[in-house]
């Protein structure tokens, strides 16, 4: 019988501050004697310290529960409708953890913790209950959600979302690292939550104004380390098919379409095995609804994209690319493509498509997909490249259709066609193309590549570089001791070409050619020419501000015995280089019949190099990898390079020729080139090798050569080896020498008895040093378990004996090149003699055997000095410029001097010039050790043997004029004088006086028959002779040329004046 309405008022009152008890059984309201037995102690509902209000019929305050000990409680009754009995009741307890046990039910509700959105726990007792309420609130919306109290049902419940909320709001309350990005709207949001399975589903439907094809879903669970992990994915639903793309739809039959069925991103915190997918997919089905699933496991843990897509009409494994790792907090926006190309998916084909593996990227809220398609259709092949199509995951609908690339190539009968043109954008260059286009028939091929780029601040870039020539089987054009083949042309503004080392000029597409195979590979297709050009790293050509260049070149060959191809490269800009490439092929025997092979094929590559800014003149040349003497079995390796340092290097004045590298104790400083031994590996037979190996080096040092044999044997168990070497140093002033040279043989054998294998190794060697002067050494002999060393002659001397002043002088220029002075600005052509001695004169500059006077400009000229012997002080008519502390070390005399360069100017006939204004300025430069330094020169100096900043010279400048201003005078003193008239000393009716020119037909006849004639020209002479005596020094001419070239220059016939009674 339920309990009286007054009964539990009175029960109220008495309870107030105190504690209020009431049993199951006493309320007797539905079942609640069963409920309270169930969960409460003694089944009985005790409230410590009780807050009553007995008109309100509610009590709160403390209860005790089997675990925790203490939680807090709010119970409200409710009376019938006359008010006498007690007819429902709500028992709420509000808990601070989540995990709680009552009389017979033990419930850990952890899943729905904060760290999955979801606050205030609570266990909730009523009238209408047949076990109890847990409670709880969604943190999203703070929407009270309730589960079973003792886990016998899952709980589902659906919240009307505000039109704000999104995707990312759901993923950042339940802490789920989710692309900032990421934003989709919802319309509403779904959870469930299966206390069996203890894991949580959140869903909802997408907010889209087309078709509602985007679906989500998010799972929460505990992980193996007890705390929360995360798992989710939001898919789009697609149905793209390639040939019903506009650019596509003409070059893919359906029957071998390529159909996007389905795209998607996959979220995990940790990484899952294939179980533990299996065991989320099935929580989400259990769900009730469409939900998307996850791809099969493993998975790892970040952020994966999958596709689902079908080829031929056969659904494909779906594709599944890692973009990133994952976090615990929500991901910041990913702006760029994100995949990888070691991730995409193997190349696939069916029938005349190939599909050269397939990539995903995320960028902007997209889902991006990447493949490269290749289609063999209508007798042409067409290579489409980077084909990208952007799916926005907030909408499902394709945003965009993109392609990087276009190529095409066929070969009709003996005639082969490729073109590509390829789109690059970056953030630097919203726009770049870069096309590409070969013709090869048998009479003519064509080759061309170029680029045109914009940055974003309006800068463009731009080259084109291509090539013509003869067809394949043709001879060329020219003599067979030179028969072109091909010539290259190209150029290019804003761009810069790679000049690379020796070693690369064998790969250089310019050189080497556009349609050489050896560049890429066999039947390289245009992008993937495209790409070793542009994007191989490092690129041949690069986009650069400020850089321009200009190229030219030709293929040749030699009376078909040797093939050459050379390319001369202008690059100037920021700086100035010119360059010379080439490469030069050689085969043996020049004529070979069909099928016999190469006896022997050497391909050497060349560089000549000239880089302002560096300073640098080099000429350098190796074999490539392609060489072989003796059929395949002798490989030659090994180059030469020659060096000189000019201003403005800072190793200035310094040089190099190497051979073959340098001596072993030899550090090269880092500006010296690297060159690779001179050799030859020979493969005698199977058993026996031979390795041989030389250099020789020419520097401010001295000289370094020497070499290496080695022979080695190998048969079975049995080896054998000899090997002899030399190196040699000679450094100069004084003289001095230190050689190194060794002779070894060796055997091994190796004993095996079943598992026991015993090596034996004899080795005699002997080792010999020679230097000097004096002349002394050691021989060191060399045993398996021991070696010793015999002493000759004189011990090293730790220096060497100064040399005379005649021994040191000898070493220096001649006297007459001691000094010398270069004009290099102002100078203008000196006017010369005729060459015939009657002509008039003739103007250029001073020949090297004649007396070099210079004529200079009136504007201003500038000259040089130099002195082979640094100075100590310079000196310019008579006043110092500038001068160093000390004196001048001469090494090899093993004393000091003192030197002074002075310049003195003067007029001719002696008087000194007024140098008052002229710019006078000291020339600085490196001078060798070996003749100026103060120790001996370290073979391994780092600053290559040279003494740096010497005074070697004077630049003498002859300012211009300084003209004053321009006189200025008032307009009235440019009027015109007004003067009185006067009489005309002649009218027009005066009678003309002397002989009166007449106009004739042959007047220019007359001239080029009489005017070099013998008569005119004596009596020519005559008045000059008369006055000669007269003191008028004046030309006499024959004038033969005058009389040739009269027919032509005169344009009419001139008046004729008869003089001293003849016509003249």
């Amino acid at each position: 019988m339920p309990l009286a309405v007054s009964e539990l008022k009175n029960l109220l009152a008495a309870s107030s501050g105190k504690t209020f008890s009431l049993s199951g059984d006493k309320l007797g309201v539905g079942r609640s004697a069963e409920l309270f037995g169930a969960h409460l102690t003694d089944g009985t509902l005790t409230v410590s310290k009780a807050v009553t209000d007995s008109a309100r019929l509610t009590v709160s305050g403390n209860i005790t529960l089997k675990s925790p000990a203490s939680a807090t409680v709010s119970v409200t009754f409710t009376a019938d409708g006359a008010g006498e009995s007690v007819s429902g009741y709500t028992v709420t307890i509000s808990l601070s953890t989540w995990a709680f046990a009552t009389v017979t039910v033990s419930a850990d509700y952890g899943d729905l913790s904060t760290h999955f959105g979801f606050t205030q726990p609570g266990i909730a007792l009523t009238g209408q209950g047949d076990t109890g309420r847990a409670l709880f609130t969604c943190a999203l919306d703070n929407t009270p959600f309730e589960a079973p109290l003792d886990g016998s049902a899952s709980l589902s419940a659906c919240s009307g979302a505000t039109k704000d909320t999104s995707l990312y709001q759901v993923a950042s309350t339940m802490g789920f690292a989710l692309l900032k990005d990421l934003d989709v709207s919802l319309t509403d949001l779904w959870f469930r939550y299966d206390t069996k399975a203890r894991c949580l589903l959140f869903s909802g439907t997408v907010k889209l104004t087309t078709t509602n094809n985007v679906r989500w879903v998010l799972v929460g669970r505990r992980g193996q380390d007890k705390g929360p992990s995360f798992a989710g994915v939001i898919e789009a639903s697609l149905d793209l098919a390639l040939s019903g793309l506009p650019v596509l739809s003409s070059w893919i039959p359906k029957e071998h379409d390529v159909v996007m069925t389905q795209a998607a991103l996959v979220f995990a915190k940790d990484s899952l095995t294939n179980q533990d997918v299996v065991d989320i997919n099935a929580a989400i089905g259990a769900g009730g609804k469409t939900l998307p699933t996850l791809p099969p496991g493993p998975l790892a843990a970040g952020v994966t994209a999958t596709l689902g897509y079908k080829f031929g009409g056969v659904a494909r494994d779906a594709l599944k690319i890692q973009l990133g790792s994952a976090s615990s907090q929500v991901a910041e926006d990913d702006q760029n493509p994100s995949a990888q190309t070691e991730q995409q998916s193997k190349p696939e084909s069916h029938g005349p498509i190939r599909l050269d593996g397939i990539s995903l990227g995320y960028a902007k809220g997209c889902l991006q997909i990447f493949t490269n398609i290749i289609a063999a259709i209508h007798g042409f092949t067409v290579e489409i490249s980077r084909f990208t199509v952007a799916v926005p995951l907030n909408s499902g609908v394709v945003d965009g259709v993109r392609i990087d690339g276009f190529g095409i190539s066929e070969t009709l009968a003996s005639v082969t066609i490729k073109a590509v043109l390829l789109l690059r954008q970056d953030k630097t260059y919203p726009v770049r193309l870069d096309g590409l286009g070969m013709l090869s028939a048998p009479a003519i091929s064509l080759a061309f590549v170029g680029s045109y780029a914009r940055k974003n601040d309006g800068t463009t870039s731009f080259f084109l570089f291509g090539s013509i020539g003869v067809g394949s089987g043709k001879e060329g054009f020219g003599p067979t001791a030179f028969r072109v083949k091909q010539v290259y042309l190209g150029g290019g503004l804003n761009t810069a070409m790679r000049i690379g080392t020796v070693a690369e000029i064998s790969t250089c597409p310019f050189v080497a050619g556009l349609d050489d195979p050896s560049i890429i590979g066999e039947n390289p297709d245009p992008i993937q020419l495209l790409d070793v050009l542009r994007t191989q790293a490092p690129p041949w050509v690069t986009d650069q501000a400020g850089e321009n260049w200009f190229a030219a070149g030709l293929h040749w060959t030699t009376f078909e015995f040797a093939e050459f191809r050379a390319l001369a490269v202008v690059e100037f800009g920021t700086d100035l280089v010119i360059t010379l490439l080439g490469l030069g092929r050689f085969d043996f025997p020049k004529t070979r019949t069909p099928g016999e092979t190469l006896t022997a094929h050497l391909e050497i590559a060349a560089e000549a190099l000239y880089r302002h800014s560096e300073g640098l003149l080099s000429l350098a040349a190796q074999f490539t990898r392609n060489s072989f003497v003796y059929f395949t079995n002798y490989k030659p390796t090994g180059g030469i390079a020659l060096c000189m340092w000019v201003d403005p290097s800072p190793h200035q004045g310094d040089f190099v020729i190497c051979v073959g590298g340098y001596h072993p104790a030899f550090v090269k400083p880092g500006w010296y080139p690297s060159v690779p031994r001179i050799s030859v590996v020979a493969d005698i037979d199977e058993q026996t090798n031979l390795t041989a190996a030389g250099y020789l080096t020419i520097a401010p040092h001295g000289l370094m050569f020497g070499g290496a044999l080695a022979v080695q044997f190998r048969s079975g168990s049995l080896s054998a080896w000899a090997t002899v070497h030399l190196d040699t140093l000679i450094q100069w002033a004084p003289f001095s020498y230190d050689i190194s040279v060794g002779v070894s043989f060796g055997v091994s054998y190796t004993i095996k008895v079943w598992f026991v294998h015993v090596t034996i190794n004899v080795e005699l060697g002997v080792d010999v040093e020679l230097w000097g002067p004096p002349f002394g050494g050691n021989a060191t002999l060399h045993l398996e378990f021991v070696s010793f060393t015999i002493g000759f002659g004189e011990p090293r001397p730790d220096d060497l004996p100064p040399c005379s002043w005649t021994q040191f002088q000898a070493q220096l220029p001649p006297k007459e090149q001691a000094v010398q002075m270069t004009p290099t600005e102002g100078l203008t052509p000196t006017p010369k003699p005729s060459s015939s001695g009657t002509g008039p004169a003739e103007t250029g500059f001073p020949g090297a055997d004649e007396a070099e006077t210079w004529v200079v400009s009136t504007h201003g000229f500038t000259f040089t000095t130099a002195t082979a012997v640094p100075a100590m002080s310079l000196v310019f008519c008579g006043k110092p410029v500038q001068s160093t502390k000390g004196t001048l070390p001469i090494r090899a005399m093993d004393t000091d001097a003192t030197s002074t360069h002075a310049v003195t100017v003067t007029h001719q006939d002696g008087p000194a010039v007024d140098v008052d204004r002229w710019i006078i300025a000291p020339i600085l430069g490196n001078t060798p050790k070996a003749l100026w330094g103060k120790d001996a020169p370290d073979l391994n100096d780092p600053d290559g043997g040279l003494v740096p900043k010497q005074l070697i010279g004077l630049r003498v400048t002859v300012p211009a004029p300084d003209f004053s201003g321009t006189l200025t005078t008032g307009a009235g003193n440019l009027n015109a004088d007004p003067l009185p008239d006067g009489p005309m000393p002649y009218n027009g009716t005066a009678t003309p006086v002397g002989p009166k020119p007449t106009a004739t037909t042959n007047t220019i006849q007359l001239i080029a028959t009489g005017i070099a004639a013998p008569g005119p020209t004596g009596q020519r002479a005559a008045l000059h002779n008369q006055l000669q005596s007269l003191g008028y020094d004046v030309p006499d001419d024959p004038l033969p040329g005058y009389a040739a070239s009269a027919g032509h220059s005169l344009a009419a016939q001139p008046l004729l004046v008869p003089a001293g009674g003849e016509p003249r």
